[in-house]
C-alpha cells in the first residue's frame, strides 16, 4: 500500500550495554524489526542499557516506564527455574500481554529457549514456534533452532551487529562463520559417513 506505514514492533538505535566486569555486550548497535517477523538476536529489557533508545511495539524507553514496556512483552526464559508462577511456560509467557487485552500477535522474546530440552520436546517447541503469527526475537546458540524459526539473523560479536541479513545466506557464509567462531547448522553440513564414499 503506497503512503501506509506500519510501525516496527522492534526498533533499537544506539544501544549500548556494559558487563560488571566491563566486557562489552552491545556497543551502539542499531536495528529494526518488522511486526510479525522472527529473528535471531537479543532484547529483553530486562538488563537497563547504558546508553540508546529501544522502541518496543510503539512504547518508547523514557516516556514510559520500563514496566509499561515489559507489561507488553511475553518472554521464554533460558532457565525454567526462573518461570514466573503459572503451571505451565505458554500459560506464563502469555498472562501479561493477555491481561493487558493485547492480540495475539503481542511480541514474543525468547532466550535460548531450545536449552536443557530433550530432542523430542526440542522438536515440538519448534512445531509451536512455528504454528505463532507472533513476533518473535530469538536469542540462542541453537543454529538449527534458528534455521528452522528465524528467517533473519543477525550475529552479534564484541558488542556489534556483524551480520545482518537471510538467515539462509548468513549460514552459507562459511567465512563469516568462521570468523566469529560459529559452524552452519548440523542440517546444513554434509555426513562424514556419507560423504567417504
Amino acid at each position: 500500500m503506497s503512503g501506509f506505514l506500519v510501525p516496527a514492533a522492534i526498533e533499537v538505535s544506539q544501544l549500548a550495554f556494559t558487563y560488571a566486569d566491563g566486557t562489552p555486550a552491545l556497543d551502539g548497535i542499531s536495528l529494526t524489526i518488522a511486526p510479525g517477523e522472527s529473528v535471531a538476536a537479543m532484547l529483553t529489557g530486562l538488563l537497563e542499557p547504558a546508553a540508546g533508545s529501544i522502541h518496543i511495539g510503539g512504547l518508547r524507553r523514557g516516556s514510559c516506564s520500563l514496566a509499561e514496556i515489559r507489561r507488553s512483552l511475553g518472554i521464554v526464559f533460558q532457565d525454567s527455574d526462573d518461570q514466573l508462577f503459572m503451571p505451565t511456560v505458554a500459560e506464563d509467557v502469555a498472562f501479561g500481554p493477555v491481561n493487558l487485552g493485547l492480540p495475539p500477535e503481542a511480541l514474543l522474546l525468547l532466550d535460548e529457549p531450545s536449552a536443557n530440552l530433550d530432542p523430542r520436546a526440542r522438536r515440538r517447541l519448534i512445531r509451536l514456534l512455528q504454528g505463532l503469527a507472533h513476533t518473535r526475537l530469538v536469542a540462542t546458540h541453537d543454529l538449527d533452532l534458528v534455521l528452522d524459526l528465524c528467517e533473519r539473523t543477525l550475529v552479534l560479536a564484541a558488542g556489534q551487529i556483524v551480520a545482518d541479513g537471510p538467515t539462509d545466506r548468513i549460514f552459507v557464509d562459511t567465512a563469516l562463520l568462521e570468523r566469529y567462531g560459529l559452524e552452519p547448522p548440523l542440517a546444513l553440513q554434509r555426513c562424514p559417513i556419507c560423504s567417504r564414499g
